[in-house]
């Protein structure tokens, strides 16, 4: 019995060794698997990329402002070509804002998409979310080309006034 298990251990360290190129420690045999897997994962992510698509959209627009002749929006969307989610960067520019001079702010953060808004279900926000977490920026998706800047509770504003943004790349 006792030569059999002995026979049983010493099959199973060769089959082992022979498996691990026969000269390779543990540590280098996981350093090659780890490699490997890196590799498969580099070559899913960039056929992910190309299958979800990678997207960036920005528009621009000279919305109406009360302390200064308005304000113009930069807004630069980045996401997958097939998810609601994303990030953004937008750039405020207050025009002649102090002494006659712009005064630009920047905001960058995540971009979620929220379906609905007060009289039509079927709207699509776009809602912007500074990183710290202090602004919230809505856009209505008119269509492919246009956005519209929302109030916070996700209304066009009580005003005949333009406060649409438009694709420019």
């Amino acid at each position: 019995m006792k030569t059999s298990t002995l026979l049983l251990g010493a099959c199973l360290v060769a089959v082992c060794t022979s498996c691990l190129g026969g000269s390779k420690t543990n540590d280098a045999a996981a350093d090659e698997a780890q490699a490997a897997s890196t590799d498969t994962a580099a070559i899913v992510a960039s056929e992910d990329d190309v299958v979800l698509g990678e997207m960036q959209h920005t528009y621009e627009g000279l919305l109406p402002a009360a302390s200064c002749p308005g304000i113009e929006y930069r807004l630069t969307i980045h996401h997958r070509e097939h998810s609601g989610d994303g990030t953004f960067e937008l750039t405020l520019n207050y025009k002649e804002a102090e002494d006659g001079q712009d005064k630009a702010f920047t905001y960058t953060g995540k971009r979620l998409t929220l379906r609905g808004i007060p009289g039509d279900d079927n709207a699509t926000v776009w809602q912007c979310i500074t990183e710290d977490g202090r602004e919230t920026f809505n856009f209505l998706r008119e269509d492919d080309t246009t956005i519209t800047l929302l109030n916070d509770k996700c209304e066009k504003a009580q005003s005949q006034l333009n406060y649409s943004l438009k694709l420019v790349e």
